[in-house]
Parts: structure tokens; C-alpha cells; sequence
């Protein structure tokens, strides 16, 4: 099996190689989400303030106008920021696995996946809540038996328990190997915090915030890489176990 190090250094090439195409997608995606939300909080503030200032000439009857107009509109929001995030993890496989769909198709594949994720999402943690309920210790088990359900629901179509045994079977007799796997992006993270908040810390106070800034958006593209990472390293397990049972 390739190691977790190249496997990371491959996610951070394929991020750069892509950085336009992932930027492109997440422009749409604020162009997307934001109106709608905006929109909530301006019907928000017109319906609330009667209540908090007599001296608005406004209704206290328009507090109707959040309950028919700016809830159902934020439960909309809800779920389209859900199909976008779907999406994203359509493009993070699609990136791992070395293509590029427009993203006409990567909102539809997405709307497509949406409740197969969400319903497989909930019943992932249902299932790792009731192992830690139990004895803590199956419960961590159970996260590391599930940690590629995401993954083989987008790139395999299956859903529910279907998923989750396709994992489970994925990780089978390489537990400790898919730990070590998982946590390897993980400890690379705190590392480059640590050292980070050892260098702000010396900085004098002025130029602190200019340190802090561009750590931050330093910081900001190792979620996609990490995404970017959990599909490589999806597909290198299944390259040794290719057939669902």
C-alpha cells in the first residue's frame, strides 16, 4: 500500500492542480447560499424590532411574516447548504479519482446523494452514540468500522446499513493500519499548530494580527486537502478488497 506521507503529499499536488476549479465551485456556492440567507435575516430584523422599539410605525403583526416567509425560507436554506456540501464531497472523489465534472453536474450529482448521505450520516452516528453509550471502547471501534461510509456512499451508491457494512468490510483485518491512516493528516495539523502558536506567541503585538491573518488563510486549505486525502486513502484500501460482500 502506498504510505499515508505520499498519499498526503498526492492530496496537496491534486489540491493545487485543481486550486481553480475548487475555488470556482466554492464562489458558486457562496453565490448560492447567501442570498436566500440574507434575505432571512433582513425579514428577521423587519418582523422582530416592533417588539424591541415602539418608536419603528411597524406591526407587531408582522411577525407573520417570519413565521410563513423567513422559517420556511431558512429550513430551505438548511437543505440546499446540505446538497452543496454534498457536492463538495462529490468533487473532492471525483478530484482523487482524477476528473473534473462541470459544476452543472457536480449540483446534480449531488442533489442526488443528498438523503442517501444525510439518512447514512444519521445512522453512523446513531450507531457510534449507542457504542459509546455502551463501553466507550466499541463505540471508537465502531468509528474506525465506519469511517469510509461516506466514501462508498458517493463513489459506490450505497446507502444505510448497505454502507456501513461495505466499510466495515473495507477496514476488515487492517484496523490498526486504518488508524494510522486516519490520524496521519491529523497529527501533521497539530504539529503546524503548534509550531504556529509558538511563533505568534514570540511575535510582538502589532504584528501579531498580520501573523494570525495569514495563518489563517494558510490554515484554510487543509480541510479540502484532508477531504481531498480521506478519498485517496478510500480508494487505496479498496484496491485490496475490490468485491462488496
Amino acid at each position: 500500500m502506498i504510505s499515508p506521507w505520499s498519499l498526503f503529499k498526492e492530496s496537496i499536488r491534486l489540491f493545487l492542480k485543481n486550486f481553480k476549479y475548487l475555488l470556482k465551485f466554492w464562489l458558486v456556492k457562496l453565490l448560492i447560499q447567501y442570498p436566500p440567507l440574507i434575505l432571512v435575516v433582513i425579514i428577521a430584523m423587519i418582523s422582530v424590532a416592533p417588539i424591541y422599539s415602539s418608536a419603528l410605525n411597524l406591526s407587531p403583526t408582522s411577525l407573520t411574516w417570519l413565521i410563513y416567509i423567513a422559517i420556511p425560507i431558512a429550513v430551505g436554506w438548511i437543505i440546499l447548504t446540505f446538497r452543496l456540501g454534498t457536492a463538495s464531497l462529490v468533487q473532492a472523489y471525483s478530484i482523487s479519482a482524477n476528473t473534473t465534472p462541470t459544476i452543472k453536474q457536480l449540483l446534480s450529482q449531488g442533489w442526488k446523494l443528498t438523503w442517501k448521505v444525510f439518512a447514512t450520516s444519521a445512522l453512523e452516528i446513531l450507531a457510534i452514540l449507542g457504542g459509546l453509550v455502551l463501553l466507550i471502547i466499541p463505540g471508537l471501534i465502531f468509528s474506525i468500522w465506519f469511517t469510509f461510509t461516506i466514501s462508498v456512499v458517493v463513489a459506490e451508491n450505497l446507502s444505510g446499513t448497505a454502507a456501513l457494512k461495505r466499510s466495515k468490510q473495507l477496514v476488515k483485518g487492517r484496523f490498526w493500519k486504518t488508524v494510522s491512516y486516519l490520524l496521519f493528516p491529523t497529527a501533521i495539523i497539530i504539529a503546524y499548530s503548534f509550531i504556529t502558536s509558538a511563533v505568534a506567541a514570540a511575535i510582538p503585538k502589532p504584528s501579531r494580527s498580520v501573523f494570525e491573518l495569514l495563518f489563517s488563510i494558510v490554515t484554510w486549505p487543509f480541510g479540502l486537502v484532508s477531504l481531498i486525502y480521506s478519498f485517496l486513502v478510500y480508494r487505496e484500501f479498496k484496491k485490496i478488497n475490490i468485491s462488496p460482500s
